[in-house]
């Protein structure tokens, strides 16, 4: 549309379009549909879209309506967030380009820009943004294991950098679609190892890495569902950290096993305890907090409740040695506030839901919204804490919270399950 034509429809109309579409715009409603029933076959609501391309949820919306379409930027945040490849969503958005055109007529002076397109500074876009790219610091190694190449500090410090921003990324995009990035990594680590040549140092490194991998692989399988998988990755992940001589590592991937058998009752606190025996020269503070709370969790779950007692207490004990000293990354998010959800998940098993609630309810108004998976799964446990003391209003209407928050998650929909 030209300017003089734009002009008398802002006067005429009050409105400033950049796109004038006619009522029988059949290719818009064919792109909208087609992006619409995408977005809800894999549970995203318009929000949780936004949030992970990095936009605003008008844009979207415009998205779905046919007003505006996805930057190239943005496309790339799209197709995984659709669980799409790029071919694949291209199709999806553009096979009525040229209908579209004949649909509406000619429009000169169209501006395909989006009208709220801020970059933006969203943690789920950027992580998103960043798993996409095909050219991680291994890639090029693991794509020619026949070549012998020498693997070096500056390498190892980048996939470590990665290693990094998949635990930042968990925290708020789903395991789905963070699992298959992952576990490609654990694939290309692997293959590394046994195709390039490195020094002792930098092998217990790219061990130590392999570890950390199969840890996050482990815990992303299990929040899909597949429990076993998680588990095997656990085991081949405390096999990578004995390899790497790292005894912490080695507690925090048996520990994790342990916290995972809990529910079935597998011997998970005669391997909780091993856990903490093994590694605890070698723990941190956080380390050593994380490992103590996941024995008060198994105590608990198999009626050792003298024991989950005083395990809690040790953690409160044990958070007066922490200071300055650096603790592994494995650690980051640990702090009092996950220390009380995990203390009241512990007292609602021990039979005193009321102290759990009241820790419960300011952990959760603490943690931070775009943490919804969390937030749910905490959710649900003070859920069940206003059951247990009766208060079925409040339980409903927490309920209605997680709901609301929209999670996909195989453990937050065991945890509903419990609930119902």
């Amino acid at each position: 549309m030209h300017d003089r034509a734009r002009t008398r429809v802002r006067a005429e109309t009050g409105i400033n379009w950049k796109i004038i579409r006619t009522p029988g715009d059949t290719a818009m409603t064919r792109r909208r549909r087609r992006l619409q029933q995408r977005r809800k076959e894999i549970g995203l609501s318009q929000e949780q879209l936004a949030a992970a391309c990095g936009v605003s949820d008008s844009t979207v919306r415009r998205w779905e309506s046919g007003e505006t379409e996805p930057q190239p930027r943005q496309r790339r945040l799209l197709a995984l967030a659709l669980d799409l490849s790029p071919t694949e969503l291209t199709r999806l958005l553009d096979a009525d380009d040229l209908s579209l055109d004949r649909a509406v007529g000619r429009f000169a002076g169209y501006d395909p820009t989006p009208m709220d397109s801020e970059p933006g500074t969203d943690a789920v876009r950027d992580a998103l943004e960043w798993i996409l790219d095909p050219t991680g610091p291994l890639h090029s190694l693991a794509a020619a294991p026949g070549r012998t190449r020498r693997v070096g500090t500056a390498l190892i410090d980048q996939v470590a950098d990665r290693i990094i921003r998949f635990r930042r990324a968990d925290d708020t995009v789903a395991a789905r679609r963070l699992l298959p990035e992952v576990v490609g990594e654990v694939h290309r680590v692997e293959t590394v190892l046994s195709h390039h040549s490195y020094n002792d140092a930098t092998g217990r490194r790219l061990h130590g890495m392999l570890a950390e991998l199969h840890q996050l692989a482990g815990w992303m399988a299990i929040d899909l569902g597949r429990v076993t998988r998680g588990e095997e990755f656990y085991a081949a992940g405390a096999a990578a950290a004995r390899s790497a001589g790292d005894s912490a590592l080695v507690a925090q991937l048996l520990s994790c096993n342990a916290y995972q058998r809990t529910s079935r009752g597998k011997d998970a606190l005669l391997l909780a305890r091993a856990a903490l025996h093994g590694g605890s020269s070698a723990l941190t503070p956080l380390g050593r907090i994380l490992l103590i709370e996941r024995i008060a969790w198994a105590a608990a779950n198999t009626g050792h409740d003298d024991l989950a007692r005083s395990a809690l207490h040790e953690v409160d004990d044990t958070y007066a040695l922490v200071g300055d000293e650096p603790e592994p990354d494995w650690v980051y998010w640990l702090d009092r506030n996950e220390s009380d959800v995990m203390a009241a998940r512990c007292l609602l098993i021990l039979g005193d839901p009321d102290h759990a609630a009241a820790l419960l309810r300011p952990a959760i108004d603490r943690y931070p919204a775009s943490h919804r998976r969390e937030k749910a799964l905490y959710l649900s446990w003070l859920a069940e804490s206003y059951t247990a003391t009766g208060e079925q209003d409040a339980a409903t209407a927490v309920i209605g919270e997680i709901e609301d928050l929209e999670v996909d998650s195989a453990r937050l929909q065991s945890r509903l399950a419990l609930l119902q």
